[in-house]
């Protein structure tokens, strides 16, 4: 079993992935002289992973809480 922080780890880096691949994505489907067009693409891209990642921080935090809760138990 991996710890949460490896995981968290391993959620973050494939996010990250996913996201570079879309940004190549929509830098091959886009004439890139355009740039505007091009830019609200790739911020709008930046958007979702950093609500992402911050939503899979709060995951794991809480996670971490229930665990740390749930060991206070265990030794009353």
């Amino acid at each position: 079993m991996l710890s949460l922080g490896v995981q968290e780890d391993r959620a973050s880096e494939r996010l990250r992935e996913e996201t570079v691949e879309k940004l190549w994505r929509i830098t091959e489907e886009l004439n890139i002289l355009y740039k505007d067009n091009w830019t609200a693409l790739a911020a709008r891209e930046i958007r979702n992973f950093q609500r992402v990642l911050l939503a899979q921080g709060r995951v794991m935090a809480e996670v971490r809480e229930n665990k740390t809760c749930h060991d206070k138990h265990f030794f009353l």
